[in-house]
């Protein structure tokens, strides 16, 4: 018997040790906070979120976790490896260290609860979701 797919996609933001400001380093760069945590019926946005995440705190970092989060990001292939293991309801957990400590990114299938949003299940909508834009970098 296989497992039922996931209702729901718990997508959240660790970093270590907490930062002194909240929200985040960006912050004060582009006076727009960074998510710590969504929660969404859809493998592909929580993709989404998570690489937009590390995209955007990668451009703040050292150079060598720099390119490491770079590395990850520009490989299609851990794109769509991640896609197929979270559709499959399998977690998914990046996590970059630096010289100051570590961030964290960890999407969680959820299979006793529904994210909340429009209704009980989220209808898939023409056009892209709202999180998409956050993809888009130079």
């Amino acid at each position: 018997m296989s497992q039922p797919l996931p209702l729901a996609y718990w997508c959240h933001r660790d970093v270590s040790p907490p930062p002194q400001e909240q929200p985040g380093p960006l912050s004060a760069a582009t006076d727009t906070p960074l998510l710590s945590g969504i929660t969404t019926p859809y493998p592909g946005v929580a993709l989404i979120w998570m690489r937009a995440g590390v995209s955007d705190v990668a451009a703040e970092l050292d150079a060598a976790s720099s390119d490491a989060a770079m590395a990850w990001l520009d490989d299609p292939s851990n794109a769509r490896a991640a896609l197929r293991d979270l559709s499959r309801g399998r977690p998914l957990r990046f996590e970059l260290p630096t010289p100051n400590g570590a961030w964290a990114w960890a999407v969680s299938p959820s299979f006793g609860c529904r994210s909340r949003g429009d209704g009980a299940r989220l209808e898939r909508r023409k056009g892209l979701p709202p999180i998409v834009f956050w993809t888009q970098r130079p």
